[in-house]
């Protein structure tokens, strides 16, 4: 699992460089064995953040979780996002060492898993945190799929930040997550 935060005018040149996991890069990787498993895309926009600091988490430190979920919605973006800044909601997060969290719609036009919906990333304080969350998060998805709220499909993966780079730094942050 990999993520790439970048621009939104920067989305044709990621696309062309993910080029649906058949460019040369993405082709040795898949010879050397280190690319493995179907290939997804799924593409949010990073427009509204929680955490300690207002704005957007700072650069990922190796030995933290990270979490991606992404869902349909049965509501509007708006109303979701009430929710999700919810004191039940911030009570879940610390309770689950959740430091930073990042949301916005998701762009179903180049997603491969999602056709709309919402996209999380989750920074946890440690990988075993991303377990917790994936365990907590069923009795939630109940809810709220009794709610009308989460509706399929749906994404969700999780690993731990192996590697980070500030190579891009004025693009975005290029970080690399072993699940």
């Amino acid at each position: 699992m990999s993520g790439v935060v970048f621009e939104t005018s920067g989305l044709k040149a990621v696309k062309k460089f993910f080029d649906n996991g058949k460019a040369p890069n993405f082709q040795q990787g898949r010879k050397d064995g280190w690319l493995t498993g179907k290939w997804r895309e799924n593409y949010f926009a990073c427009s509204d953040f929680r955490g300690p600091t207002p704005g957007p988490p700072p650069i990922f430190q190796k030995g933290w979780g990270i979490s991606f979920g992404a869902h349909g919605l049965g509501v509007s973006y708006k109303d979701w996002l009430k929710a999700f800044g919810s004191p039940e909601i911030d009570a879940l997060h610390e309770s689950l060492n959740i430091q930073y969290s990042v949301c916005g719609p998701v762009n179903g036009k180049v997603s491969t898993d999602l056709d709309g919906g919402v996209g999380v990333l989750h920074v946890h304080k440690s990988f075993k945190d991303t377990q917790k969350f994936d365990a907590a998060f069923q009795g939630v998805k109940a809810q709220i799929t009794k709610d009308g709220i989460y509706k399929e499909p749906s994404r969700f993966v999780y690993g731990e930040v192996m590697n980070t780079s500030d190579d891009f730094i004025k693009a975005g942050s290029v970080v690399d997550l072993k699940a």
